[in-house]
């Protein structure tokens, strides 16, 4: 479509001509790729108009600016830009440079972009989109907009919606054993969302945090970005070590202990149900409250799935943390909070201070896909593929890497923990991989100080068989040596 006006502004006054200024101006406009290569240019004329200027020195600018290669021009169909444009030639323009900002930034550690907190295909550990069936999908947004679509525009409840939370209670009650009800759920937008704002709401500088180390950097992130002073508590092949944070708890108090117990991150061990009373019981004693993350729950593949720690007796202590992302598919972004009464007001007052919009026409079409079965018959089916797909990714492993990588079969979850033979160059090698465009999470990334771990994390749920023994076929041409 052809447009009519550029934000482009001339001064009668300046020095510089005003063909100058023009042609300056929609050199700067295509540069900063308002106008993309091909677009339709409006009419001399309109333009004209719009500058207040006479359209001979439009005319004259889009006569400069043909000459110098930046626009073309026929008869049918008017001006355009080039394609492809030319190389600029106006040099850099003000507040390109970095000594050229008007302002400075502060100190904030919390906030420094050193640690990749995205990790690009093929083995990041998140669900194939490709399984969710897009029809169940398409009826349950045609459904939510069916009924009351009015109240879906106007002011959303803090929440989320009634109708959401309703179904989500029903859902972790049946599935969980999580005693909740409207008052204590709270729906987010997936779980980095969800850990910022406990953070936001629980924490004041100072307060002292405990997290699993090797563990999960999304939520040490969020309470960095709070104030808190994180400590690293180490896990074995029980889960996390409940003595070392009885040994914290007797240097001070701790504020929040965040925890992945079903299937740890990155390890995919399991918490003992020994630990799992333990920490309770610690919780209870020292009155510190407990972040569960189990957004990979129904990826159970051995055995009947253990209780959640929110789920028992000592829910109490329990701030539970549940996503659709990992359950449906990454771009669906919605999520859920089970909290005590008290803290789920107190997050949506951060809420509601924080104005974010939501996404109501989603919230009601999930709450629709639990009330019809859709979701449950959706976890029956990609169940079975994922687990699949984790044997194929375990057998393909250990008939290729045999005498390199060693790893045990996780009983559950998206993603598999792999040991290297420390004499391998685990970094010259992940470049390599990377070249060949087979991206790896190396252990440092989910080491609290960032340490060389000998081991790295293989997400395999997003892949189909094909697709990963390609990748392992090319993992294995960068091995330094024979597989």
């Amino acid at each position: 479509m052809r447009i009519k006006e550029l934000p482009l502004s001339v001064d009668a006054n300046a020095p510089t001509p005003l063909v100058r200024q023009i042609v300056d101006g929609m050199i700067r406009v295509i540069q900063d790729g308002i106008l993309l290569p091909g677009s339709p240019l409006p009419g001399t004329r309109p333009l004209a108009d719009h500058l207040g200027v006479s359209r001979n020195t439009v005319i004259a600018a889009f006569l400069e600016l043909q000459a110098r290669g930046w626009i073309g021009a026929n008869v049918r169909s008017g001006s355009f830009v080039s394609d492809p444009v030319p190389a600029g030639d106006l040099g850099p323009r003000e507040g390109d440079d970095e000594t050229s900002r008007a302002f400075s930034l502060p100190t904030r550690p919390d906030l420094a972009t050193g640690r990749a907190t995205w990790l690009p295909p093929p083995f990041i550990a998140l669900p194939d989109p490709r399984l969710l069936a897009l029809e169940d999908l398409r009826r349950a947004y045609h459904r939510a907009l069916s009924r009351r679509p009015g109240e879906l525009l106007g002011q959303s409840d803090q929440l989320g919606q009634p109708e959401l939370r309703k179904e989500l209670a029903t859902y972790l009650g049946q599935r969980r054993g999580i005693r909740a009800d409207s008052d204590t759920l709270l729906v987010t937008q997936g779980n980095h969302m969800g850990l910022n704002l406990i953070a936001k709401a629980l924490l004041k500088s100072g307060d002292r945090v405990v997290a699993e180390n090797p563990g999960n950097p999304t939520a040490w992130d969020a309470f960095h970005q709070a104030g808190a002073q994180l400590h690293g508590v180490a896990v074995d092949h029980q889960g996390l070590l409940v003595d070392d944070v009885e040994r914290l708890l007797s240097e001070g108090p701790i504020r929040l202990l965040y925890i992945s117990p079903r299937f740890q991150i990155p390890t995919r061990v399991s918490l003992s149900a020994i630990r799992r009373q333990r920490l309770l019981a610690l919780a209870k004693e020292h009155r510190f409250a407990i972040i569960e993350d189990d957004s990979e729950a129904e990826y159970t593949y051995e055995g009947t799935p253990d209780l959640p720690l929110a789920g028992g007796s000592g829910g109490g202590s329990v701030i539970y943390l549940n996503s659709f992302s990992r359950l449906l598919a990454p771009g669906i972004g919605l999520g859920c909070i089970a909290a005590p009464r008290p803290a789920v007001e107190r997050m949506a007052r951060v809420l509601q201070a924080m104005a974010l919009p939501r996404d109501m026409v989603l919230e009601r079409a999930m709450a629709d896909m639990l009330a019809t079965g859709d979701i449950h018959r959706h976890i029956h089916r990609v169940r079975k593929v994922y687990r699949e797909r984790r044997d194929f990714l375990l057998a393909g492993l250990r008939a290729r890497f045999a005498a390199v990588f060693s790893c045990e079969t996780p009983g559950g979850g998206l993603s598999v923990w792999i040991r290297a033979n420390p004499s391998l160059d685990l970094e010259a090698w992940s470049r390599a991989c990377a070249e060949r465009a087979v991206c790896l999470s190396l252990g440092r990334f989910f080491s609290m100080n960032q340490e060389g771990l000998p081991a790295f994390s293989l997400g395999f749920a997003a892949l189909e068989p094909e697709e990963m023994a390609q990748s392992l076929d090319a993992m294995l041409e960068c091995l330094p040596w024979p597989g």
